[in-house]
């Protein structure tokens, strides 16, 4: 995002959302869009709300994951990631991530704190 595409994608992905309230991708999205913008609160309810309509997706776990952590909570930050992580291993790869999922340097700084506290996976 640029900063004149945070204000018109917070305007897109709120009109998406009122014509369709239980998209949990615009949800999603969304809390992506106030995560870059500082608003972490804002944030989590946006990532709850999609985490809560599909419970498959990775990318709202991991959002999740990374706007507690940055709020200091970690614990539950470490376990909204894992979820990620469970539904999707590439989530330990910062560089997938930003390859496949377009994560910003912001998201993706949060992820490289997070990864080394995560408990190894069961074999």
């Amino acid at each position: 995002f640029t900063l004149g595409d945070i204000g018109s994608a917070t305007a897109d992905w709120k009109l998406a959302l009122k014509a369709n309230p239980d998209s949990w991708a615009a949800h999603s999205n969304l809390g992506f869009v106030y995560f870059e913008k500082g608003q972490l609160d804002e944030a989590i309810a946006e990532w709850e709300s999609s985490v809560k309509l599909n419970p498959d997706n990775d990318e709202g776990w991991g959002g999740l994951g990374i706007a507690l952590f940055e709020q200091g909570k970690v614990d539950a930050a470490l376990s909204a990631y894992k979820k990620a992580v469970e539904i999707n291993e590439e989530f330990l790869s910062p560089e997938w991530l930003r390859k496949n999922r377009a994560w910003s340097d912001k998201s993706l700084t949060t992820v490289r704190k997070i990864i080394p506290l995560l408990p190894p996976a069961p074999r």
